[in-house]
């Protein structure tokens, strides 16, 4: 990606709203670790889905599975309108809705960093 040195696969697994309201936990890991099994390594989410209950059950199987960090690549999306973060009296992009939003996913994804962070 760029000059980052993050090399993103082809292939990656999107943690969509069905992650955090049509299944149950238990299916979730299920599908992310056959994904992870089978080569991918790459979850995309955003702290809006399923009003951040996506980054807090991936964050969940993470901690669970106890995978090497590095062993992955994570997007998330930031969404400044709507979301757990959000502040729709005065939205925008300051520097202190930033850091508090990525450190909210954090929080909820139970890691240290993010690899990639997208405003949408």
């Amino acid at each position: 990606m760029g000059k980052s040195g993050v090399k993103i696969p082809l292939v990656g697994l999107a943690v969509w709203t069905t992650f955090g309201t049509r299944m149950t936990d238990q299916a979730v890991e299920d599908v992310i670790s056959m994904a992870y099994d089978h080569g991918i390594n790459y979850f995309d989410t955003g702290d809006a889905f399923a009003n951040g209950r996506c980054e807090l059950v991936l964050g969940n199987v993470f901690r669970r599975k106890n995978w090497r960090r590095n062993s992955f690549i994570v997007s998330t999306k930031l969404f400044w309108t709507s979301g757990p973060s959000a502040c729709p009296a005065a939205p925008g992009l300051s520097r202190k809705f930033l850091v508090e939003a990525v450190e909210a996913s954090l929080k909820r994804l139970q890691l240290s960093y993010i690899d990639i962070v997208i405003v949408n």
